[in-house]
């Protein structure tokens, strides 16, 4: 009997200095939370601590969890599980089981952005989506580098 997936969301966050346990522990969290499910959407965030291991950690992930996408970036301050840890060694994962609900990442860079004079279609056109759909975003953007 195939089993019914549920919406469901977890999140954890490792202070652990060394970049593996901080992966393993999070993980561990997720899969205990998650039970059978893998999540459809996997969120990391991840100190400048890890920057060494920026990398593997798409590869570690996608191996223990099987996320369908993987979304996230670094920041000096790292928000997960309830907790926020401020300029120290983090790591984020947060979890998000969305059964039947399309999903598409991508990526922008600021010099391959449309041009904003031409209004709404050159974006529908640009990022692949129709508008009557009425499409949602989530999006992480660099303040100081993205126009």
């Amino acid at each position: 009997m195939p089993s019914i997936r549920t919406f469901c969301f977890s999140s954890a966050l490792s202070g652990n200095p060394v970049t593996a346990d901080a992966v393993t522990e999070c993980i561990h969290k997720l899969k205990e939370s998650l039970k059978d499910q893998h999540p459809d959407l996997l969120f990391l965030f991840v100190s400048p601590h890890h920057a060494h291991a920026f990398s593997v950690l798409p590869e570690q992930l996608y191996a223990a969890l099987q996320p369908r996408h993987l979304f996230g970036c670094t920041g000096g301050s790292v928000i997960g599980a309830g907790r926020e840890v401020e300029r120290a060694p983090a790591l984020a994962l947060t979890a998000a089981c969305l059964p039947e609900v399309k999903l598409r990442t991508f990526h922008l860079q600021g010099d391959g952005l449309p041009n904003l004079d031409f209004g709404p279609h050159v974006w529908h056109e640009a990022l692949g989506f129709d508008a009557a759909a009425k499409p949602q975003f989530v999006l992480l953007a660099d303040p100081f580098s993205f126009p």
